[in-house]
């Protein structure tokens, strides 16, 4: 009886090997947003053009239309913290300089490592909040925007790499899985002295 139950626990734990580890479907931390380039990098260049007619209240409605559509846009965050100054407004002046700082800077990073960064901003908030409550709604923007980017980058890299695989590649882990565990469950049937 003793070596059936070592059997069966073994065979439990081989197979446990073989899941991924995950219970139940993912959790989604942050909604799926959409973001538009082309469209962004519009709505900022109308933003600069009505800076330079002196529409500043014009020009922080384009410019604040094209962050939102592509957050990581820097010289629109720049724009934005100059039409802000220009029309008197330090407190939004401040708020879009914090994030054109910081966004040339996480441009430079890995794409989950920005996210990170910008997820911070929300524990900070925790212990000392914001007075200005934009910052924490766009960190949060930008860390679904860094997200998405990486996400979309490694399903290309996945598709890339699917595409290169040879059928062996493809096709010769199932046999050599199946084998192993015949092998492994052969072994440990051997040694409980069944034969």
């Amino acid at each position: 009886m003793n070596k059936i139950v070592i059997v069966v626990f073994f065979a439990l734990a081989l197979a446990g090997c073989a899941g991924n580890g995950a219970s139940g479907p993912p959790k989604v931390v942050e909604q799926p947003r959409h973001f538009d380039f082309d469209k962004a990098v519009a709505d900022i260049k109308a933003g600069g053009a009505a800076i330079d007619s002196g529409d500043f209240p014009g020009a922080i409605r384009s410019l604040q239309a094209g962050l939102v559509l592509w957050p990581a846009h820097q010289p629109g965050w720049a724009a934005l913290a100059r039409a802000y100054r220009m029309g008197g407004d330090e407190r939004g002046a401040n708020y879009a300089g914090y994030f054109a700082e910081r966004i040339e800077w996480a441009n430079s990073l890995h794409g989950t490592t920005a996210a990170n960064a910008f997820d911070n901003i929300a524990l900070i908030d925790a212990e000392k909040p914001f007075a200005d409550r934009r910052v924490v709604q766009t960190a949060a923007l930008l860390s679904a925007f860094y997200r998405q980017g990486e996400a979309r980058l490694r399903g290309i890299q996945a598709a890339g790499f699917e595409a290169r695989q040879t059928f062996g590649q493809r096709y010769l882990i199932y046999p050599v899985a199946v084998a192993t565990g015949g092998l492994v469950v052969y072994q440990l049937m051997r040694a409980a002295g069944f034969n």
